[in-house]
């Protein structure tokens, strides 16, 4: 029995719809890509010019049938050394049968804690993102001022993020 046919019937569904709903449209440099969803292979989850790919996987999409987002986190080692990584930022857990995949809590600065404040007159400025998720003062998972981990492990965000108080 080879590897592929080892794969759980979940996976194969989802690959099998993933496949007929990956779609392009036109011709050339004018070629779109029409992306599904990653969670749940729904189509049109991304919709962009393939010129466009970098903008568009940066800034990301959220389904609209699992209400999972997925964006992309570019590290540019050297100009020749570009490198990425897909993250969730948003929605419920990703179904088990698919690859596990890293899950940030911040869109705003991907859980690194700053962001770039840009100066009109030169010059840009490194500060603490003002969007992450902080301990409160039942934390027993904080790192400094912002929480330890992405999703925060503590008992406060649980109850946070289950909705009871």
């Amino acid at each position: 029995m080879s590897k592929k046919d080892q794969r759980s019937p979940e996976l194969l569904e989802f690959e099998a719809k993933f496949q007929a709903n990956t779609k392009y449209s036109g011709f050339g440099m004018a070629t779109t890509l029409h992306v599904p969803c990653a969670f749940c292979a729904e189509p049109d989850f991304m919709v962009y010019k393939i010129l466009e790919v970098d903008e568009a996987v940066k800034k990301g999409a959220v389904c609209k049938s699992c209400l999972r987002g997925l964006k992309a986190i570019f590290h540019v080692d050297t100009p020749g050394n570009k490198q990425f990584e897909m993250v969730q930022f948003c929605g419920p857990e990703a179904p088990r049968f698919l690859t596990p995949i890293r899950r940030i809590d911040c869109a705003e600065c991907d859980d690194t804690h700053k962001i770039t404040l840009r100066d009109p007159h030169g010059g840009d400025y490194l500060v603490s993102c003002t969007s992450c998720p902080t301990p409160c003062s039942k934390c027993s998972e904080a790192q400094g001022v912002f929480c330890a981990g992405s999703p925060c492990p503590c008992v406060c965000h649980k109850e946070k993020n289950s909705g009871s108080s």
